[in-house]
C-alpha cells in the first residue's frame, strides 16, 4: 500500500527506475576485486561497489538529461555535492531498512507486482523490457528487491512519523495570497484561479510539506541514535 502523503516520495523512485531501463544507465552487481567499503551503519557494511556504481549512474543521468558533465573541471564542486548525497541516501535507505525490519514490515508481492506492471507499461512488449533488463545486467529479481526495499521504507515512514494532517484555514489562505503575488508578478498582470478552485492544490501540498519537515527531524533524531561510520 502506498499512502497518499507518500505517494510522491514514492512517484519519483518509480519514474527514476523507469527512466534507468529506458535509458540503460544502471549499472548493478560487484566484484571480489571491489570489496571495500564506504560506510558501516549499526554493523552493516556498505559496499565501494555498490557506492561507485551509484554515482556512476548518476554521472550519466546528469549527463543526459541535463547536459552536465560531473567529470568536468568546472564541475568538481557539484560532484562533490552530489556524492556526499548520495553516501547520505545510502546511509538514510539503510538506516530505515533496519527499523523496518524490527518492526516487522515486509512488502506484499501483489503491491511488487504492480509496480512491476507500471514500469512494464513504458515498453512497447514483455520482450523489450526483458531487453532492457539484460542491457542494464539486471535481474527480475532485482528489480523487484529495489521496489520492495522502497515499499518497506514507504510503510515505515507512514507509521513511524507523526504527521499533524489539518491545515488550518489560515494556512491555506496565507498560501494562497503567497502564491497570487507570485503568480502576478511572474505573469504581469495574469489571473490566478479563484481561492476555492486551488484550495484543494494547496491544502495537498501543504500537508506534504508538513510530512517532508517531519521526515527530516525524523532521520536527524534517527542519525543522533545511530552508529554510523564514514570511511571514505
Amino acid at each position: 500500500m502506498i499512502f497518499r502523503l507518500r505517494k510522491f516520495t514514492y512517484l519519483i523512485f518509480l519514474v527514476s527506475l523507469t527512466l534507468v531501463l529506458l535509458t540503460g544507465v544502471l549499472v548493478v552487481g560487484s566484484s571480489a576485486e571491489q570489496l571495500d567499503k564506504v560506510a558501516i551503519v549499526n554493523g552493516k557494511p556498505l559496499g565501494l561497489s555498490v557506492y561507485t556504481q551509484q554515482l556512476e549512474q548518476t554521472k550519466v543521468a546528469y549527463k543526459q538529461q541535463q547536459g552536465l558533465d560531473l567529470d568536468a573541471e568546472e564541475n568538481k564542486e557539484a560532484l562533490k555535492q552530489v556524492k556526499q548525497i548520495l553516501l547520505d541516501e545510502m546511509i538514510t535507505q539503510t538506516l530505515l531498512l533496519q527499523e523496518a525490519q524490527k518492526e516487522g514490515i515486509k512488502s506484499s508481492a501483489n503491491d511488487i507486482q504492480e509496480q512491476v506492471t507500471i514500469i512494464k507499461s513504458q515498453f512497447s512488449d514483455e520482450a523489450q523490457f526483458q531487453e532492457a533488463l539484460k542491457a542494464n545486467g539486471l535481474h527480475l529479481a532485482e528489480l523487484e528487491k529495489e521496489i520492495s526495499d522502497s515499499l518497506i521504507i514507504e510503510q515505515y515512514l507512514a507509521q513511524a512519523i507523526p504527521v499533524e494532517n489539518t491545515v488550518s484555514e489560515e494556512e491555506i489562505s496565507s498560501y494562497y495570497n503567497y502564491f497570487k503575488e507570485q503568480y502576478e508578478q511572474s505573469q504581469q498582470g495574469g489571473t490566478v484561479p479563484e481561492y476555492e478552485v486551488l484550495r484543494p492544490q494547496i491544502v495537498a501540498f501543504l500537508e506534504e510539506q508538513k510530512f517532508l519537515e517531519a521526515k527530516n527531524d525524523f532521520l536527524e533524531s534517527l542519525k543522533k541514535d545511530s552508529e554510523i561510520e564514514i570511511l571514505i
